[in-house]
């Protein structure tokens, strides 16, 4: 199964567009997903606020702050764990 973080604030559009993209990715490519969406203030502040929203996939990061394209969504659904 791939794993999928999501770090951010729901209220946002670039993390309403991550979370839209991989699920659409993942329809598309036929793949089972578990997203887990971290969005409260205690898990956020590891993080500078300027590089919120960010998605990990499978343990890499994939993005931060803007969406990434469906191909590098792809690239990333294809990659082994670290």
């Amino acid at each position: 199964m791939i794993t999928v973080s999501l770090y951010g604030t729901p209220a946002c559009p670039r993390y309403q567009k991550m979370r839209q993209l991989v699920r659409d990715e993942a329809a598309h490519l036929n793949l089972h997903i578990q997203i887990d969406e971290f969005t409260e203030t205690e898990q956020l502040v590891q993080f500078n606020p300027i590089s919120l929203p960010r998605l990990y996939i499978n343990g890499y990061l994939a993005a931060s702050q803007n969406p990434p394209s469906v191909k590098q969504i792809a690239k990333f659904f294809n990659q082994e764990k670290p």
